[in-house]
């Protein structure tokens, strides 16, 4: 669905003169003073320049992606090679409004679990040190707030990008900063779940624009909310080779606990919960799924430091969770009855929180009906003991508890009631057997006992004839 964006997008720049970066696709342009954190990111790899975008989050030091510090052969850039512009609205053409800024780069942290592949990676985060400190004074150059420590994940949430980033893959411009508008995804979604969840979306996070779309050269852009106090969400680190707009920009997410750590100076950071390749994720039952079943969520082989889980059961038809929380088991109800169902694994730690969802089942069945067999009459004296039988058929589906209970006229003999567990679904004629007394002063003559069977969620109800006689 996605390819990297590679935005080491290569072409030369010099001051004054035209590069290869270019504006959002779709976006607006816009004046640095609209986005005053916006920062131009340059390396220079021997003939080769790569262009980048980043933000300023204190006057010393710029976030941007991981991979803009790296060249086409995976080598680490020296600091010596990276150099960022700041307060300018059009990189060839400055207007009288910007205030540019020039600074070299001093040292470069890349988040330590970050690996160079030429492909997406996870932890895709740098922070770049200033030589010489920005002049935050000015309205055309200014830190972003990062986010909050503990600060919920942003579904839903308007946010902006600003980047020099290319209008087409193909197409180079003015080098004017543009910005677009766009939403965030629900946790684990890049606009569709059919292709399962987004792998280590306990730090990532994506967001569309219905008008536009990240491109090559908008890698280490902000992703940031919009308000009064605009907050710096995201970085961006991949997207769809196309840049078609509407289609979704992949973010590495600030307010995961491991990023938010390494970027405020942590080089040490907790692990957001991952998911490898022996990571175990399983819904299973005894078949066949009808209501009255047990589905049974299970997890392990995560990696990360030590995770927490808690599981929700969600019908896929409506969307709406069934059952949540810390429970691994869902008995289906009446209610369910049609539902297609997926286990949601919520993996939490100190890293962060990871969400993971199991393939579906099929569509719950109705719940199986059990069956009384016939029974034999009974006759009985006044104030005599007597033993009655009762056989239910379970058909296969109906696990747990199978009851029967009694119900002769008061007059007659009390109420009783005799249960088992059938655990594993199997169709079985299961026995009961009932020792009663009649009273002494039982009526003559034919009574009914009421039976009522109960296997799972399901009724049969029958009557048997007793004759009392005299004692």
């Amino acid at each position: 669905m996605r390819s990297l964006l590679l935005a080491a997008v290569a072409g030369a720049f010099s001051a004054g003169v035209g590069s290869g970066a270019t504006q959002v696709v779709g976006g607006s342009t816009i004046r640095i003073q609209a986005a005053p954190w916006t920062v131009f990111v340059q390396q220079q790899s021997g003939l080769t320049t790569f262009l980048c975008t980043g933000s300023v989050v204190d006057a010393s030091h710029i976030l941007t992606a991981a991979h803009c510090v790296y060249n086409d052969a995976g080598a680490l850039a020296a600091p010596a090679a990276l150099g960022i512009r700041a307060g300018v609205s059009n990189l060839s053409s400055p207007l009288k409004t910007d205030a540019e800024q020039d600074r070299p780069v001093s040292a470069i942290r890349v988040h330590p679990s970050y690996v160079w592949t030429g492909r997406p990676a996870p932890d895709d985060v740098a922070v770049l040190a200033l030589a010489t400190p920005l002049d935050l004074s000015g309205p055309a150059v200014q830190a972003i707030p990062l986010p909050t420590a503990g600060t919920a994940f942003p579904s839903g949430a308007a946010v902006a990008v600003a980047g020099f980033g290319r209008e087409s893959p193909t197409v180079s411009s003015s080098g004017q900063l543009a910005s677009m508008t766009g939403t965030v995804d629900a946790q684990g979604t890049c606009g569709s779940t059919e292709d399962g969840m987004l792998a280590n979306n306990g730090i990532l996070v994506c967001a569309s624009s219905s008008t536009g779309a990240v491109c090559n050269g908008d890698s280490g852009s902000g992703l940031v909310t919009v308000g009064a106090t605009p907050t710096l969400i995201g970085v961006v680190s991949d997207g769809t080779s196309n840049c078609d707009s509407g289609t979704h920009g992949v973010f590495t997410y600030i307010g995961a606990p491991e990023i938010l750590d390494f970027v405020q100076g942590n080089d040490d950071p907790p692990l957001a919960p991952r998911a490898t390749e022996t990571t175990t994720l399983d819904l299973k039952w005894n078949p066949p799924l009808v209501v009255g079943s047990t589905v049974s969520c299970a997890t392990g082989g995560w990696s990360g430091d030590r995770s927490r889980f808690t599981y929700a059961f969600v019908n896929l038809a409506t969307g709406r969770v069934l059952q949540a929380g810390p429970k691994s088991t869902y008995p289906i109800p009446l209610t369910a009855a049609g539902a297609t169902i997926a286990c949601e694994v919520t993996a939490v730690n100190d890293g962060g929180t990871t969400l993971a969802e199991t393939k579906p089942t099929s569509a719950v069945g109705p719940a199986p009906m059990p069956r009384i067999l016939r029974i034999r009459p009974l006759a009985a004296a006044r104030g005599q003991g007597i033993e009655m039988r009762v056989t239910v058929d379970a058909p296969r589906g109906l696990s747990g508890k199978v009851s029967v209970c009694l119900a002769p006229p008061k007059t007659v003999a009390g109420r009783l009631c005799r249960s088992t567990v059938n655990s594993d679904g199997a169709a079985r004629d299961v026995p009961f057997i009932f020792d009663f007394r009649v009273k002494p002063g039982a009526p003559l003559g034919t009574s009914p006992i009421t039976i009522t069977a109960t296997a799972g969620v399901s009724k049969a109800t029958a009557s048997a004839p007793l004759r009392v006689t005299k004692s």
